[in-house]
């Protein structure tokens, strides 16, 4: 009997986490930046938009935010559904359906992409 109740509570538990995953699909419609070169001269940017797309889900049973085609986060720390943010990067998803990511990206030679990108996001399950 105690196995029957454990196993059913377990059932509905996973129920329960399946049934409040959410997924966004969130598509930048713009963004500006500063660049840093290795020597540290600095020039403000205005940054091609077009392959900023990420995936903001909590399939996992914990938020994080996945460029789209990617496996692995680019911020898998969230504090709550809408706020997420780590050494790379914040994101913010608003009430309104858009968003705003603060990425920092590089190239390995000690250059630096500071990126500003505002977009929106769709719900998709």
């Amino acid at each position: 009997m105690e196995i029957r109740a454990f196993a059913a509570i377990a059932a509905l538990s996973l129920i329960g986490q399946v049934a409040v995953a959410s997924t966004y699909l969130c598509v930048a419609d713009a963004a500006g930046g500063v660049s840093s070169s290795k020597s540290n001269v600095m020039t403000s940017q205005i940054f091609n938009h077009n392959p900023l797309k990420y995936i903001h889900t909590n399939e996992g049973g914990s938020w994080e935010v996945k460029p789209v085609g990617k496996d692995f986060p680019l911020i898998a720390e969230c504090y709550s559904p809408d706020y997420c943010s780590r050494s790379s990067g914040t994101f913010y998803r608003f009430e309104d359906g858009t968003f705003t990511l603060l990425a920092f990206f590089g190239d390995g030679d000690g250059s630096v992409d500071s990126v500003v990108a505002m977009g929106r996001c769709s719900k998709i399950n």
